[in-house]
C-alpha cells in the first residue's frame, strides 16, 4: 500500500512487487491530479485516473509483458504538443491547426477506457471534446512497436461555424434533419507517423455536391422572411450575398 503526493492531488497505489522476477500487480486511483504536474510537455489541466497493471514474465521487450485496464479523465485544458492530432487537423481545417499550434489544442473533455493485453492497448470509446472539434475514436496500439490501427469520428466544429455564417440554410439542414457534420477516417502507421484513410461513404463534407442538393431541396417553410414563408423554390447563388 502506498500513496503518491504530487504538488496537486494524490495517486493511492495497492499492489505487489517482485524484486527478482521483476513482476507486478499494481492497482492504482489518482484524484484531482494536474496532468502538467506528470507530463508537462505534452498536456495541462485537471486529471483523475484509476486502474490496474499486472506484469508477468514475458518481456522480449519490457512492454510486452504488460497488461491491465485503465480509465483516464482529462477536463478543461489543453494538449501542448499535437502529435497524433497534427495530420487529422492538416485534413479537416488548417486554420484551427494553425490556431492550435500556438495556443494548444483547447478541450474539455478528453478520455476513455482503455485495455491493455501484453502491451497491445485497445479502446472503444476514446474521446476529445472541444472548441475546435469533437472526436470519438476506436482502436489498438501496440505500445512495444508504436503501430496503431482504428478508426476516427471527428466534428470539426470551427469549420462548421464557418460555413453555417457563410450559408445560413446549412445549420437550417442540420437542425431539420437532426443531425451533424462529421468526417470518418480509418487510421494506420504510427503515432510519429499515422496516415489516415478518408471514408467518404460517410461523411457530409466530404460530398460537397450533397449539401447543394439539400440545400436546393429545402422545403420553403424552413426559411421565414418577417414572419412569412417562403413559397419559391430556394436557389443557392441567389439571396446569401449582402
Amino acid at each position: 500500500h502506498g500513496r503518491i503526493f504530487p504538488e496537486h492531488g494524490q495517486i493511492d497505489l495497492n499492489g505487489n512487487y517482485y524484486p527478482l522476477t521483476q513482476k507486478y500487480d499494481l492497482r492504482f486511483a489518482g484524484k484531482k491530479l494536474a496532468s502538467e504536474d506528470l507530463l508537462p510537455e505534452y498536456i495541462e489541466g485537471p486529471l483523475d485516473l484509476e486502474g490496474n497493471l499486472v506484469r508477468g514474465k514475458h518481456a522480449k521487450h519490457p512492454l510486452r509483458g504488460v497488461s491491465g485496464s485503465m480509465q483516464i479523465k482529462f477536463a478543461d485544458g489543453s494538449l501542448r504538443q499535437l502529435g497524433f492530432f497534427t495530420t487529422l487537423l492538416t485534413l479537416l481545417n488548417p486554420q484551427s491547426l494553425a490556431t492550435a499550434q500556438k495556443q494548444g489544442l483547447n478541450f474539455s473533455y478528453l478520455g476513455g477506457n482503455f485495455i491493455i493485453n501484453e502491451g497491445v492497448i485497445t479502446t472503444a470509446d476514446m474521446e476529445l471534446k472541444g472548441p475546435q472539434m469533437n472526436l470519438l475514436a476506436a482502436g489498438r496500439a501496440d505500445l512495444a512497436t508504436d503501430n496503431l490501427k482504428g478508426e476516427i469520428k471527428a466534428m470539426p466544429l470551427q469549420l462548421v461555424d464557418t460555413v453555417v455564417k457563410i450559408i445560413p440554410l446549412l445549420g437550417k439542414i442540420l437542425a431539420n434533419k437532426g443531425g451533424v457534420v462529421e468526417t470518418y477516417f480509418e487510421v494506420e502507421g504510427t503515432f510519429s507517423n499515422p496516415k489516415f484513410r478518408f471514408l467518404p461513404g460517410k461523411s457530409i463534407i466530404g460530398k460537397p455536391v450533397r449539401v447543394l442538393e439539400e440545400l436546393i431541396k429545402l422545403p420553403g417553410s424552413l426559411v421565414e422572411n418577417k414572419g412569412e414563408t417562403i413559397q419559391e423554390p430556394i436557389r443557392v447563388n441567389e439571396g446569401q450575398q449582402k
